[in-house]
């Protein structure tokens, strides 16, 4: 199972990020209006964190949840082939404090909300520095979607 899902994920991971981003479009509508997946954990959890806000304001809220959650997704299978020059476009960091740290033996750690694709600065990140790097993460349920991560 694992092997398919990379063929077809490595094949996806080729397309060109207009490509990409027009298939979130449309995953996008299958995802939040047609399976609806998760779409009532979703509305619990925005109005415990925004009781102050209308309905029509949570469902904007989700909806551009939605939307990020799917282009994030589709952005880390563009991991697999992504060059080192378009990773860099897309994820910019002063790395100067964490050298300077490295240089005096001492370690930092770095935290990343999910706020933005992390997993390119993961990939980023650990590419541009000479210090260890460690991520802590919680694995995915789907087995094959969680190997897919431990690739780059």
């Amino acid at each position: 199972m694992y092997y398919l899902l990379y063929g077809f994920v490595y094949i996806l991971s080729l397309a060109p990020f207009w490509l990409l981003y027009g298939i979130a479009d449309v995953l996008f509508l299958l995802v939040y209006y047609v399976i609806r997946y998760r779409r009532g954990l979703v509305f619990s959890n925005l109005r415990a964190a925004f009781p102050e806000k209308s309905n029509a304001e949570l469902h904007l809220i989700a909806r551009r949840f939605y939307r990020n959650l799917i282009d994030n997704f589709l952005e880390a299978i563009k991991l697999l082939t992504i060059s080192r020059s378009q990773l860099s476009k897309r994820f910019q960091c002063d790395y100067s404090l964490i050298e300077r740290l490295y240089a005096q033996g001492k370690s930092c750690q770095v935290h990343m909300g999910h706020v933005f694709n992390w997993e390119y600065a993961n990939a980023e990140f650990s590419s541009k520095t000479r210090s260890d790097f460690l991520v802590v993460y919680m694995p995915i349920g789907a087995r094959a979607v969680d190997r897919h991560f431990h690739l780059r």
